[in-house]
């Protein structure tokens, strides 16, 4: 059986209620995962190819070329998700940390609406 990604959403929202940091930075990373896993396996990223900057990366643009509206905005929020992540996983401070969080949870469920059209 498959796992589904959409858990992945689920337990960022759970955890952005928790409060704290570790809670805060681990949605942003959860939400994140959601997203780009239901979004490597949509029809739209099946040209991607990994780059200097990376696979992930990769899907991001492959969507945001598209021919679909959707899955442009899907991928532009992506690239967004991708960035608001590798902060929140890389970097000792992140200013505005909290917003980040609800932007990314916000984000990550708009692309799975956008990618399931």
């Amino acid at each position: 059986m498959s796992f589904r990604w959409e858990e992945y959403l689920a337990l960022a929202k759970e955890l952005s209620h928790k409060g704290g940091e570790a809670a805060e930075r681990s949605a942003i990373s959860r939400a994140y995962y959601a997203a780009y896993n239901i979004a490597s396996r949509h029809r739209g990223s099946k040209k991607a190819m990994a780059t200097r900057s990376g696979s992930h990366q990769a899907v991001w643009e492959a969507l945001t070329q598209s021919g679909n509206r959707n899955s442009r905005k899907a991928g532009n929020q992506g690239m967004n998700v991708l960035e608001f992540r590798q902060r929140a996983d890389y970097h000792d401070q992140v200013p505005g940390l909290t917003q980040m969080m609800v932007s990314s949870v916000r984000m990550a469920e708009e692309i799975l609406r956008q990618l399931s059209v």
